[in-house]
């Protein structure tokens, strides 16, 4: 992706207009930019400003609640949504406003 200058500039032209959703790797590939294993950052497409690392590898698993911040598609501020988290990638940095508060769900 660091290389693909189309599809960087057709998703931000895209993101105008619409809702873009990313899950896992596809919320990394939204960020700005990704640390490999092996320590070298690589540009993501920037839609969000986060900045994501496989580099020190650090597994997340469990259920969690989140409680909505801001709006989204079918989604009102409030909103409380449940889900299951399983990852080894970490986040290094976050800039952007949050979407939802998240805590485990026991």
């Amino acid at each position: 992706m660091a290389g693909n200058d189309r599809l960087r500039s057709g998703l931000h032209r895209f993101a105008q207009t619409r809702a873009v959703h990313g899950e896992c790797g596809g919320y990394m590939a939204l960020g700005a930019g990704l640390v490999d294993a092996q320590g070298q950052r690589h540009q993501m497409l920037g839609l969000l400003g986060l900045e994501t690392s496989f580099a020190k590898r650090k597994m997340n698993l469990g259920y969690r609640l989140a409680e909505l911040s801001a709006p989204m598609p079918g989604f009102e501020v409030g909103t409380r949504l449940r889900g299951h988290e399983f990852h080894y990638a970490r986040i290094l940095s976050q800039p952007d406003a949050p979407l939802a508060e998240v805590r485990d769900a026991n």
